[in-house]
């Protein structure tokens, strides 16, 4: 029994010894929310606020002087509707906001109402978590968890002890499919409405904007919901009758609220050399969606 004993503490010795060493190499490594907040401090001039997923974070590819100097694009790849709840409520509490325009494609109302990952990295913020167990309390406060790297990238970071530092964020997801593969194009769009989407969290998502909306109203910041446009290969097999209700629900909540709802998803005027894949614009379509947007602030 001794000999197990020792054993099992010989065991758990090692296990602590490693997670130290982690945390330890790891204390440098800026998480994305980490890199949002750090834009967000750097640049508190700015009174516009853009928040939403990488569709709106596509549009840090603009080269429109007014947007560059006026805004801060706080978007992420797969920033769900309670996540941008959060980053609104620091940013209006720390910051001078008088405009949000919120990125809403209208499968969002049925995503998975917060990511897991972004839900620990904001609780070092004083940000309470959407999955507030205490496994997770815990865990959000090591940098060897809340981080969610996987393997390659944790192995690589622990070899260099930080993050390498950039000066803007890629927020264009890897996609080995070209932009002219019609069949790949239908099948994006699909994940989006159909195998993503779930009727089973509409009703949650909806009291979030509901609260995205009495935040802004609470503290005067004027705010406004964007689709992004889409190619037509995209809008065509987006376009079912399930993503046709969300969209009149987003409405009816915008007109409700007299709340601007720039939907641009069937805009004519964007044509296929302004995306850069199936679903995210570049440069040339970013100025062309500013241009619009800036009419309507």
């Amino acid at each position: 029994m001794k000999k197990l004993f020792k054993e099992l503490f010989i065991v758990i010795g090692i296990f602590l010894m490693i997670v130290s060493l982690m945390e330890w190499r790891l204390n440098d490594f800026k998480a994305p929310i980490d890199k949002l907040f750090a834009t967000q401090k750097k640049n508190t001039a700015a009174n516009i606020l853009i928040v939403g997923n990488s569709h709106t974070g596509a549009l840090q590819e603009t080269t429109d002087s007014f947007f560059i100097k006026n805004s801060n694009n706080l978007s992420l790849a797969n920033l769900e509707l309670m996540d941008r709840y959060k980053v609104m409520k620091y940013c209006i509490q720390n910051g001078h906001i008088d405009k949000i325009i919120l990125g809403l494609d209208a499968d969002q109302i049925g995503h998975q109402i917060s990511s897991t990952n972004y839900d620990m990295q904001m609780n070092r913020y004083g940000i309470e978590m959407y999955n507030n167990t205490a496994g997770n309390k815990m865990l959000s406060k090591l940098n060897s968890f809340r981080l969610h790297l996987n393997i390659k990238d944790l192995c690589k970071n622990l070899i260099s002890g930080k993050d390498k530092d950039t000066s803007k964020i890629n927020f264009i997801p890897f996609t080995n499919k070209k932009k002219s593969d019609n069949e790949a194009c239908v099948k994006r769009a699909q994940e989006h409405s159909i195998y993503i989407y779930q009727v089973k969290n509409i009703n949650e998502n909806v009291t979030i904007l509901q609260n995205i909306i009495d935040l802004c109203k609470t503290n005067k910041v004027q705010l406004f919901f964007l689709q992004t446009p889409k190619p037509s290969c995209y809008t065509n097999a987006f376009s079912s009758a399930q993503m046709q209700i969300a969209t009149a629900t987003i409405d009816s909540l915008a007109n409700k609220n007299a709340v601007k709802y720039l939907n641009y998803l069937h805009n004519a005027s964007f044509e296929e050399n302004d995306f850069v894949d199936f679903d995210h614009l570049g440069a040339n379509g970013s100025n062309k969606l500013i241009e619009l947007v800036k009419k309507e602030l």
